[in-house]
């Protein structure tokens, strides 16, 4: 018997997100969409993908995908599904995210939708933060209390000596009062070096030059041409998608939609090979087969 496509509402796919428990008893299907399964490889049209047990189970196009009864769907007609994004470079450092083992779990998942999951990433490398606290708020992600992203982090930046910014710097950036090590030899850094990996952090990040005033200001028109550097949408797709997965030595359960795949996908509402605004126009972030991001529906004229 073949399965009915249903257009699930926005409060069924809120729902769907509840927990990481009941994603692992779900099955989930991505129907009628077009999939850039790989940044190289040509989309594939009126295409399906299978997700059972937060992992990707199958793609291919709905003739050769069977879609299971009882699955939850969601119609992509028209829209274009790759791989979730990376954002291999954030902070929380943001007053907002003090004391995030404080944070109301409904205000935490708020601040995480609107600084990264809306915008389609799924996994996240932040460069420098307070560790305990970016570390409490990827547990609490983790343990499915909150929906958001899989988070990396360097933890502490270190400093050189005298280079942790004065508070009235970080006062006026919105940013936290911290305590960065500051090394002044080998041993130093080292050690400080060591201290942070023993405790979790996934890289270690340093400032050569402070960035407090005096401050040197590229050229606007450097800026510029350092940003379209000969980069076409499949090329921008590589960089948030396989590229970072195979940096981060990801590529073997993330980075593209195939099958055994973690299913961390996302849904764009167009196809960034025509138009790369597209990048921006997400429908649904999709972390291990939880929808963590769903695009309120769009104000139709009376």
């Amino acid at each position: 018997m073949r399965a009915t496509r249903v257009l699930l509402p926005l409060a069924t796919l809120l729902a769907l997100s509840g927990s990481v428990a009941s994603a692992q008893t779900r099955t989930l299907a991505l129907v009628s969409g077009t999939i850039y399964t790989d940044p190289a490889a040509a989309p594939l049209r009126d295409g399906v993908v299978l997700i059972r047990d937060g992992t990707i189970a199958a793609v291919g196009t709905r003739g050769a995908v069977q879609v299971p009864n009882g699955a939850d769907t969601i119609d992509c007609s028209g829209l274009t599904i790759t791989a979730g994004l990376w954002n291999s470079h954030v902070h929380f450092t943001e007053r907002k995210w003090a004391n995030a083992a404080r944070i109301d779990a409904p205000e935490l998942a708020s601040q995480l939708q609107a600084m990264l999951t809306r915008y389609g990433f799924t996994s996240v490398f932040d460069t420098g933060s307070m560790w305990e606290n970016t570390k409490r708020i990827r547990d609490r992600i983790e343990s499915g209390e909150v929906a958001g992203p899989r988070i990396r982090s360097t933890g502490e930046i270190l400093e050189p000596p005298g280079g942790v910014p004065p508070d009235l710097v970080l006062d006026i950036t919105g940013a936290m009062h911290v305590k960065l090590p500051e090394v002044a030899s080998a041993t130093d850094a080292r050690e400080a070096a060591r201290a942070l990996l023993d405790a979790g952090v996934d890289g270690i990040k340093l400032y050569a030059q402070t960035w407090a005033p005096p401050i040197v200001v590229m050229p606007p028109d450097a800026v510029r041409g350092a940003v379209e550097a000969g980069m076409n949408g499949r090329d921008i797709l590589a960089s948030l998608t396989t590229a970072p997965a195979g940096r981060f030595g990801a590529a073997s359960r993330a980075g593209r939609v195939a099958a055994g795949l973690d299913a961390d996908i996302v849904v764009l509402a167009g196809d960034p090979a025509a138009d790369v605004r597209a990048f921006a126009a997400v429908r649904y972030s999709i972390r291990g087969g939880r929808v963590i991001y769903s695009a309120p529906p769009p104000l139709r004229a009376r």
